[in-house]
């Protein structure tokens, strides 16, 4: 294969993943988009703060994407209604049941965990009940309108029983990306980019 040919493969491939990366020239969400997911229950498993806060924040839609905090302590045991799901013992075991399902949805829009982690200890906390969370992840939305579209499709309608399930507390926090960098990713692709330089020169 000519070097001509390897980078309009590459380019080409960059190319489909920016597309799914990001949505260019999409408009903010609109009021009726936001009123169907309310018409629909989709709010029903929220408190009333929750749903204030949610719709707030969708309706400061502007199309770009962003990263969810989730601060989470799983329940000892899993909680479903009426005995459902007998043989799921533990909030984990409830978590893996929707992380399991929801991951393939993220990934259908663009979107994808970039971050998970169990804490290791408690070492500052200046307040009552700010270190109750046991694990740690965030996850990269390529838009509001994506998480909304999540949010409403069956598969998550069906899923989202064993989150809450699992969950004894949660909190999510949706954040802008200002910098996130970690030498042991950058410098290992930076020498597969050279690595590759040097084998295409070299052919």
């Amino acid at each position: 294969m000519s070097i001509t040919s390897f980078t309009i493969i590459l380019v080409v491939i960059y190319l489909i993943f920016l597309n799914w990366n990001y949505r260019w020239l999409k408009k903010p969400l609109t009021k009726a988009e936001i009123d169907r997911l309310s018409a629909k229950g989709g709010y029903d498993d929220m408190s009333a703060v929750g749903k204030a806060n949610f719709r707030r924040f969708m309706e400061a839609d502007d199309g770009k994407p962003f990263y969810m905090v989730n601060l989470m302590k799983y329940r000892e045991k899993a909680l479903y209604h009426e005995g459902e799901f007998p043989d799921v013992k533990t909030g984990e075991d409830a978590a893996k049941l929707y992380n399991r399902a929801v991951i393939k949805e993220l990934i259908k829009r663009g979107s994808y965990p970039v971050f998970y982690s169990r804490k290791m200890a408690n070492l500052i906390s200046d307040s009552d009940g700010t270190d109750f969370f046991e694990h740690v992840g965030i996850v990269r939305y390529r838009s509001r309108r994506d998480l909304l579209n999540m949010v409403e499709s069956p598969v998550y309608e069906e899923c989202i029983k064993h989150k809450w399930a699992s969950l004894e507390k949660t909190v999510a926090v949706p954040t802008r990306r200002v910098m996130m960098i970690d030498p042991a990713v950058t410098v290992t692709l930076a020498m597969v980019i050279i690595w590759l330089a040097v084998i295409l020169a070299a052919s």
